[in-house]
C-alpha cells in the first residue's frame, strides 16, 4: 500500500471477511499504524477475538489509541436519514475521525462496512455516494481503506451487476478481491 489506497473485498461468509480484516489490522498494528474498524457489532467482536488469538489486546490498543473501534450502524445513523446521505455530516464525522487517528503522525488503516450496510438495504446510489466521498477524503487525508460487501448484498440480475460494476469502478478494478 502507498498513499491513500481504497480497495474492496467481496465475501461469501463472515469468516472470510473477519479473517481478511484481522490480517489487515494485525499487519497495520505490527507496522505501527493506527487502525480504525468501522464495523457491525458482530464483526467487531469477531475481529477482536481474532486479534486476541494472535496475541494482541484490543482493549489496551484502544486505550493507547492504536486501535479505534466504531459501530458502523451508529455512524451510519449520524448522516443517513430517510434514504439520503447528509454529505456535510458525513464529511464532519469522517474528517474528525481521520484527524484524530492521524494526530500522532502515524499511518492510518481503516476497515469500513458502512457502504455494505447501505447495499444490504438496497440503497445502491447512497452506497456509491459514500464510497465516492471516501475517495474525496483521500485528497485531504492519507489513509488505507479496506471496504467489504457480502455477495448476498450484491444479489444477481442485470441491475445488481451494474451495481457491482459501479463498486469496482469506485475502488479501481484491480483492487477487488473476490473471496
Amino acid at each position: 500500500m502507498s498513499g491513500a489506497d481504497h480497495f474492496v473485498h467481496f465475501f461469501a461468509g463472515d469468516v472470510s471477511l473477519t479473517t481478511a480484516v484481522t490480517t489487515f489490522i494485525k499487519q497495520g498494528l505490527q507496522a505501527g499504524d493506527v487502525c480504525v474498524v468501522i464495523a457491525t457489532l458482530l464483526h467487531r467482536h469477531t475481529i477482536e477475538e481474532n486479534l486476541r488469538d494472535v496475541g494482541l489486546i484490543p482493549d489496551a490498543l484502544t486505550t493507547s489509541y492504536d486501535y479505534i473501534p466504531v459501530d458502523a450502524n451508529a455512524m451510519l445513523s449520524e448522516f443517513f436519514h430517510e434514504g439520503r446521505v447528509d454529505r456535510q455530516k458525513f464529511y464532519q464525522r469522517a474528517s474528525l475521525l481521520l484527524r484524530q487517528a492521524a494526530a500522532r503522525g502515524r499511518p492510518v488503516r481503516i476497515f469500513g462496512e458502512i457502504s455494505s450496510l447501505l447495499a444490504e438495504q438496497l440503497e445502491d446510489n447512497s452506497a456509491i455516494e459514500v464510497e465516492e466521498m471516501c475517495n474525496a477524503l483521500s485528497q485531504h487525508h492519507e489513509f488505507h481503506m479496506f471496504c467489504a460487501y457480502h455477495l448476498d448484498a450484491l444479489g444477481s440480475g442485470p441491475e445488481r451487476a451494474f451495481f457491482r460494476e459501479r463498486i469496482q469502478a469506485v475502488h479501481g478494478r484491480e483492487s477487488a478481491l473476490w473471496l
